[in-house]
């Protein structure tokens, strides 16, 4: 089984090839905390980026994860602030 850093890195490529923007150029994602329990991401927008586009990243990350048997939920989410933190797991059966 991959360890979870492996596992965001290929999503996060994945990203890439699926929204209507470049993610790496409005969106930072970088892990705060790789804790027995997941990895938690913090996402921020970069300049010249909106909110729709941290949204649109953040659901498709979502989506992706659960395509791979793996969870992924947004939690603390500031949008006013242009953040959002992603939790990433491995769902009780994987």
């Amino acid at each position: 089984m991959p360890p979870l850093a492996d596992e965001l890195a290929k999503l996060t490529e994945q990203l890439a090839g699926l929204v209507p923007f470049d993610p790496a150029t409005v969106v930072t994602m970088q892990v705060v905390s790789d804790a027995q329990d997941g990895l938690t991401i913090l996402c921020s927008l970069r300049r010249g980026g909106d909110s729709l586009q941290l949204g649109t990243a953040a659901g498709v990350m979502i989506g992706l994860a659960a395509g791979v048997g793996l969870q992924c939920c947004i939690r603390n989410l500031d949008q006013t602030g242009g953040r959002l933190e992603l939790l990433l797991a491995r769902t009780a059966g994987s």
